[in-house]
C-alpha cells in the first residue's frame, strides 16, 4: 500500500520520466542473459589461499577485540581481480612502485610455494582465466556471421589491455576506448567501428564510455565484470540497445560462477527489486533473505562473511532462485482456486489492493529497474538451445538465465499478500464477534445450516492434499519429467509472464487429473 501511495500520489510531484515506452515500436528485442563461468583450477586454488590469509580471518572476526587495521576493500579487490584473471595480481611493468610492492605480497600469499607465473605469459594462458574460455566460445560463434559487431565492457583497464593481446593473438579486429582516450579522438574510433568490416570488437572501459556513446552498429555485448551499481551495466548495455537501433540486441554478462561476483550480482537483482518496488508498486519475488543494515538478518546478501566465501561445490544464485521459486509453487498449489476468475491484467498490482481490478489501465508494464530507466520491452523467450549454449556447455558452463526473469513482476506473490489481508481481516472480525465490539451487530447464536452436512459428505481438501495430489497430476499430464524439472515449472507459472488465467487453467487441469486418477 505504501508503494503504491508513492507511485501513483506523491513521485508523479516531483518525478518526471521519459522512457523507451514512447518508441517501443521502433525498437527491436534485447536478449540480457547472465553466464556463470567456472573458475579454472588455479584461480580457486589462488582464491581460497587468499581466503586463508590472516588478515582476511582478522576481518572475519573483526567484532571481535584485535589491533589489526581494517583491509577489507583492499582483499575484496583482490577476490574480483583473481575471478577474472590470474594476472591481475602478478607485477607488471606498468605498476608503479607501489603497486608492484602490493601485488608481489599478494603473489606469495597465493602462491605460497613460490611458483608464481610470470606476467606477460601469464595474460594469454587460459588457465588463469575461466572467463576467456566462455569469451572465446562467442567470439567464434558470433564472427561465422561477418555482419555482427560485439562490444565488451569491462571496469578494469588492465583487463583491457589483457583483453586487447588476446584479440591480437586471435587476429581479431578492434577498436579501444578508455579514460585516457582524448575526447576529440573517441569520434573518429567510434566510425572506423561502424564503417569498417574488419573492426569486430570495440572494448571499453565501463566507466569512460558506459554512458553518453551511440554504438547501434553492434548487436552483441559483452559485460566482463559486474558492477556493484546494476545502472552501470544496463547503461554499457544500452550503448547498442538504443533509438537507431535495427538488429535484435544480445547481451551477455560474465561472473566467476562461486566468487563474489555472484554476490555482486545478487546485490544487483536486490537493488532492481527495491526499485521496482519503490517506483513501479510492483509485487517481487522474495529471493532474499539479507535485509540491508540490519547486522541481525544479513542473510546471504550482506557482511564480511557472504563476502569471502567461496561457493566451489555449489552454485549460490541458482539454489536460491530455485529455492525461491519452488516456495511459491507450493504455495500456488496448495492455495490457489482453479477457478476462473473476472479477467486482470498480466503483472497487474492493483487486484491486490482492491476487491477487484477497476478501470482500465494497463498494469503489465512493470518490469524493474530496466523499465525505470529505460523501459526495455522484455523480449519473448525462446524456448529452444541455441548453438551457443551447446557450445557454453561444453566448455562446463552449467547455469545460466536471463536477468530480465528475476526481475518481472509476480502474480503469485500478490495473490498470497490478497489471501494473508483476507485472513487476517477475518480473524479480526471473529475475535471483535467475540467481544462484542462489532457496531451496529447484536450477539446472537449462527443460523442453522441449510441443506444440512450429511455424515457422507466429504470435507474440500486441505492445503497440505491439494498440494501432494497437483504435484502428481504434473507429472501425469508430462508437464514436468520428475523432480529436477519442477523449478523451471515453478519459475513458468510464477512470473508475470503468465496471467491470473493462465495460471487458473493449469491449476483446473491438474484438478481434473486428479480427480480422473481418484476414480
Amino acid at each position: 500500500m505504501v508503494a503504491r501511495i508513492l507511485k501513483e500520489k506523491l513521485l508523479p510531484k516531483y518525478f518526471l520520466r521519459r522512457t523507451k515506452s514512447l518508441i517501443k515500436d521502433q525498437l527491436p528485442n534485447k536478449y540480457d542473459q547472465v553466464v556463470f563461468c567456472p573458475l579454472t583450477k588455479m584461480q580457486i586454488k589462488a582464491y581460497k589461499q587468499i581466503l586463508e590469509t590472516e588478515a582476511v580471518y582478522n576481518m572475519i572476526h573483526k567484532d571481535e577485540k584485535c589491533d589489526c587495521g581494517s583491509k577489507e576493500t583492499f582483499y575484496m579487490s583482490t577476490l574480483i581481480k583473481i575471478s577474472n584473471h590470474l594476472a591481475l595480481i602478478l607485477p607488471s611493468p606498468s605498476d608503479t612502485p607501489d603497486q608492484t610492492m602490493r601485488n608481489r605480497e599478494l603473489c606469495e600469499q597465493a602462491f605460497p610455494n613460490g611458483n608464481a607465473p610470470r606476467y606477460g605469459p601469464a595474460m594469454l594462458r587460459p588457465e588463469y582465466c575461466g572467463k576467456w574460455l566462455v569469451l572465446e566460445a562467442l567470439l567464434k560463434e558470433w564472427r561465422k556471421d561477418r555482419t555482427n559487431k560485439v562490444l565488451i565492457f569491462t571496469k578494469s583497464v588492465k583487463l583491457l589491455e589483457m583483453l586487447e593481446y588476446h584479440l591480437n593473438a586471435e587476429s581479431l579486429g578492434f577498436v579501444k576506448l578508455d579514460g585516457s582516450t582524448k575526447q576529440a579522438a573517441r569520434m573518429p574510433i567510434i566510425d572506423e567501428f561502424h564503417e569498417d568490416p574488419d573492426k569486430f570488437v570495440f572494448l571499453i572501459s565501463t566507466l569512460a564510455g558506459g554512458t553518453g556513446l551511440n554504438l547501434t552498429g553492434a548487436n552483441k555485448v559483452v559485460i566482463f565484470d559486474p558492477n556493484w551499481n546494476p545502472a552501470h551495466d544496463l547503461q554499457a548495455m544500452d550503448r547498442a540497445y538504443r533509438y537507431g537501433q535495427t538488429r535484435d540486441v544480445e547481451v551477455f554478462r560474465l561472473l566467476g560462477a562461486g566468487s563474489l561476483e555472484e554476490l555482486i550480482y545478487a546485490r544487483q537483482v536486490y537493488k532492481q527489486q527495491q526499485m521496482a518496488v519503490g517506483y513501479n508498486a510492483s509485487l517481487q519475488t522474495r529471493y532474499f533473505e539479507g535485509v540491508q543494515g540490519d547486522k541481525a538478518k544479513q542473510g546471504e546478501l550482506f557482511g564480511v562473511r557472504n563476502i569471502f566465501r567461496l561457493h566451489e561445490d555449489a552454485l549460490a544464485t541458482k539454489q536460491t532462485i530455485e529455492r525461491a521459486n519452488m516456495l511459491d509453487l507450493d504455495w500456488a498449489l496448495a492455495n490457489m482456486d482453479a477457478k476462473k476468475g473476472r479477467h486482470v491484467k498480466t503483472g497487474g498490482a492493483e487486484w491486490v489492493y482492491e476487491a477487484e481490478a477497476k478501470g482500465k489501465k494497463d498494469y503489465g508494464d512493470l518490469r524493474g529497474l530496466g523499465a525505470l530507466l529505460f523501459d526495455d520491452e522484455v523480449a519473448p523467450k525462446v524456448e529452444r538451445e541455441s548453438d551457443i549454449q551447446k557450445t557454453l556447455n561444453d566448455i562446463g558452463v552449467n547455469y545460466t538465465h536471463r536477468n530480465e526473469d528475476l526481475i518481472v513482476e509476480n502474480v503469485i506473490e500478490g495473490q498470497r499478500i490478497k489471501a494473508m489481508i483476507k485472513e487476517k481481516r477475518m480473524k479480526t472480525t471473529k475475535t471483535e464477534k467475540k467481544t462484542g465490539k462489532v457496531e451496529g451487530k447484536k450477539d446472537k447464536s449462527p443460523e442453522p445450516q441449510w441443506p444440512p452436512k450429511r455424515k457422507h459428505h466429504k470435507p474440500p481438501p486441505g492445503p497440505q492434499e491439494k498440494l501432494a495430489v497437483r504435484r502428481e497430476a504434473l507429472i501425469e499430464l508430462g508437464m514436468i519429467s520428475g523432480p529436477a524439472d519442477l523449478s523451471t515449472f515453478a519459475q513458468e507459472l510464477t512470473s508475470g509472464r503468465k496471467s491470473k488465467e493462465e495460471q487458473a487453467e493449469i491449476l483446473a487441469r491438474l484438478d481434473r487429473q486428479a480427480k480422473k486418477s481418484l476414480r
